[in-house]
């Protein structure tokens, strides 16, 4: 990842942070929800229609199908009460796409609902999570061994509509060592 891309997801975490300190949950965050403004770029957060309010020490009930999409969905935002951690993991998404350039799963059906196809689902992603969750733990491992050597960073390039702006990662890759 580069630095710009660092520095514009730090802005991000600082939206999300400046969100839940207020008691609000975005519930609907992923790249496309996330804009970039200026040089350097600093993130804005997008389509902020579904963000619920939070009383200090509650939570949110799920409403399966209301919110969030399909691969940013925290579990418990559809099986149980969910409070701002659901941001979070969204959040941790995003950062894996940056990071590896890829989505750590890919389902078209939400494996959260209710149903026997989707326990099927279920399955699958947790073997999905296990593999992303040990790649992780590896690089991280091979970071605190030699920071320097051994990762590879990909260029991202900022990509814009002439209103907005965001992050795609550029088809080439190069490998520092």
């Amino acid at each position: 990842m580069t630095i710009e891309a660092a520095i514009a997801f730090r802005t991000s975490l600082l939206g999300v942070k400046v969100m839940h300190d207020g008691g609000w949950v975005h519930r609907d965050l992923k790249p496309a929800n996330i804009g970039l403004i200026g040089r350097p770029p600093r993130a804005v957060l997008l389509d902020v229609g579904v963000s619920r309010y939070i009383e200090p020490g509650r939570s949110l009930l799920p409403n399966p199908g209301h919110f969030g999409t399909v691969g940013y969905l925290a579990p418990e935002s559809e099986l149980g009460k969910y409070d701002h951690a659901v941001d979070i993991w969204a959040m941790g998404i995003v950062l894996f796409q940056l990071t590896y350039n890829y989505h750590p799963w890919k389902f078209s059906k939400n494996p959260w609902r209710n149903g026997e196809d989707n326990n099927e689902l279920r399955g699958s992603f947790r073997k999905s999570h296990e593999k992303a969750m040990d790649k992780m733990a590896k690089d991280y491992e091979r970071a605190r061994a030699s920071p320097a050597k051994g990762f590879l960073h990909r260029e991202y390039s900022v990509v814009s509509n002439g209103r907005l702006a965001y992050l795609r990662p550029r088809r080439s890759r190069r490998s520092f060592h």
